[in-house]
């Protein structure tokens, strides 16, 4: 029988770093020429990718600029490739290409920066995103983890799942894991002023399948809980996941047994 180790939750404030621009941002130069010269974004070729899938057929490609507006869009074919001429729209700071698709992850990447040399080549873009995953009372979510997923900030391979919002009663995360590896988890919310909150970071205990985490009542303060399931940012360097694991994501509230 497994062992549930079950920790209390408690509101301790922290930034959750999550692909993060701003410092990148203000940084960017525009950059040099001749004047007279105009800057240009090379083509795009472009492939979007599901997470542990294949291809994403029909997502929406937006290209936005500095202030996040969306300048280009288009959709990807049914091998998940897209192309994008060349141009200088956004050219007078970085540019972000954004893929959307119901069902999944809004993926936001750096777009190829522009540059005033003239014959330019065609540069390749592979984008990953996350099918949505929503853990309820109703029943447990079900996914795999990889060394395929993505990285979320503070973390990669890992894989973020969608929480239940907290009432007056504490609930019970409780994830399940198939391979030997010991994984680490991180809870986020957002507070009143949509604020990220990082909760904490646990780590499995050794030879463990089996972790619980109790979330306790939030009286309104928190949203948007979100759990991150995987392994510490950098752990790709040395080796990753074991292999490709089954994983189970269970909420329950406290008062119920599981």
């Amino acid at each position: 029988m497994r062992t549930i180790q079950v920790f209390a939750v408690t509101a301790a404030l922290g930034l959750l770093v999550a692909c993060d621009q701003t410092a990148d941002r203000q940084a960017w130069q525009s950059p040099a020429g001749p004047s007279g010269t105009t800057s240009t974004r090379p083509a795009i070729e472009g492939t979007v990718l599901v997470a542990g899938a294949g291809p994403l057929g029909g997502a929406t490609v937006s290209l936005l600029n500095r202030n996040y507006k969306e300048l280009r869009r288009l959709a990807t074919d049914s091998a998940g490739g897209f192309q994008m001429s060349p141009s200088a729209e956004g050219c007078e700071g970085p540019g972000t290409l954004r893929v959307a698709k119901a069902g999944y992850r809004i993926r936001d990447v750096f777009a190829p920066g522009c540059v005033t040399t003239s014959g330019l080549q065609p540069v390749a873009v592979t984008i990953k995103v996350q099918e949505n995953l929503q853990a309820t009372e109703q029943g447990p979510v079900r996914t795999t983890l990889s060394n395929d997923d993505l990285d979320w900030g503070v973390c990669g391979p890992c894989k973020l799942v969608s929480l239940p919002e907290v009432g007056s009663e504490a609930l019970d995360v409780t994830i399940e894991w198939s391979t030997s590896d010991r994984l680490s988890f991180w809870l986020t919310a957002s507070d009143r002023n949509y604020d990220e909150v990082n909760f904490g970071v646990w780590q499995a205990a050794p030879g463990t399948q089996t972790h619980t985490i109790t979330i306790l009542p939030s009286h309104g303060d928190y949203f948007y809980y979100s759990v991150l399931i995987g392994l510490p940012l950098g752990s790709r360097a040395t080796g990753g996941l074991t292999g490709v694991g089954d994983l189970r994501i269970d909420v329950k509230p406290r008062s119920k047994p599981n």
